[in-house]
């Protein structure tokens, strides 16, 4: 009786051409003729997030659609997300980590809106298998050691990305020496000077560093304080800045009002919340100071 495998080639690549990508990864688990149709077309997913921070587990989340390879005694049982957790097939003897690594690379053929990285373990492995460069506009990367973040960055093509970095610490956590140092190579890749936008969460951006920013179109840091030093900085480098056009800074203290005078030196209500316009030669802008959590403030400045 004819089957599935039986179709022609052709066939099979014109089926693959007709499903989305969340189908096109679940059709290279049917055989291996559909899986080479699959891998000759691309999966071709939008958004893709590779989750790789526990022991015997991956995960692949693709376009909303969530893909789990677990270890089971030795197997590779691989589910999908479906409302519940659906069982798609068990390889005997399956390298859960080369099964989902692979299928991750059947994703990153073509360019992608959005890639998330959330790196623990498997960082060697997940490398070799990255090789090349990744296109992307959108990158966030949730890491534990900053070297990882560079390896990378490294891999991705320079231009118009959009990066956002977390590292996963308890609030108001500094860079240490080691992330403050390796945060200084970041600064000089080619993937940071023509990065868009920025967004760093779960450590705080040191004083000294803040410089490093001031190209970004868009970006959102913590500080541990906003000095007056910084305030002045900004408006007298990032405020000139042609391609700036919004930033927010969350910052721990009560020197709001400092950082007020220096945009409006007559300011004198007292108030630590306020709204401020400010001009210079080239642009006018609305300064926001608003109360935040944990006895924060966020600073707001935005290009009219």
């Amino acid at each position: 009786m004819p089957t599935l495998n039986h179709l022609p080639v052709e066939t099979i690549y014109e089926i693959v051409e007709k499903f989305q990508a969340v189908d096109r990864l679940v059709l290279r688990k049917v055989s291996r003729r559909f899986r080479i149709q699959v891998d000759r077309h691309g999966i071709r997913p939008r958004h893709l997030y590779i989750c790789l921070n526990r022991f015997n587990l991956l995960e692949l989340h693709i376009d909303g659609a969530k893909f789990k390879y677990i270890n089971v005694n030795g197997d590779c049982v691989v589910k999908k997300y479906d409302r519940a957790w659906m069982r798609l097939r068990r390889i005997a003897g399956g390298d859960y980590v080369e099964m989902a690594l692979n299928d991750m690379i059947g994703c990153l053929q073509h360019s992608l809106i959005l890639l998330k990285i959330h790196l623990n373990h498997h960082f060697n492995v997940f490398m070799d298998k990255l090789r090349g460069r990744v296109h992307t506009q959108n990158v966030s990367i949730r890491f534990q050691n900053p070297c990882n973040i560079i390896a990378v960055l490294q891999c991705c093509e320079p231009e118009n990305i959009h990066l956002a970095m977390e590292k996963p610490t308890d609030f108001f956590t500094s860079l240490t020496t080691e992330m403050h140092d390796q945060f200084k190579i970041i600064t000089c890749t080619a993937q940071w000077k023509y990065a868009k936008t920025f967004e760093l969460w779960g450590s705080d951006v040191e004083a000294d560093q803040i410089e490093h920013l001031f190209h970004f179109e868009k970006f959102s840091i913590r500080m541990l304080d906003l000095s007056i030093q910084n305030a002045a900085k900004i408006k007298d480098n990032l405020l000139k800045s042609s391609t700036f056009k919004t930033c927010v800074i969350r910052f721990f203290g009560y020197n709001t009002i400092g950082i007020a005078k220096v945009f409006k030196p007559d300011y004198y209500t007292g108030d630590f919340q306020y709204d401020i316009q400010y001009s210079n030669e080239n642009q006018k802008f609305e300064i926001n100071c608003r109360k935040a959590p944990f006895n924060c403030f966020d600073l707001y400045i935005r290009k009219c």
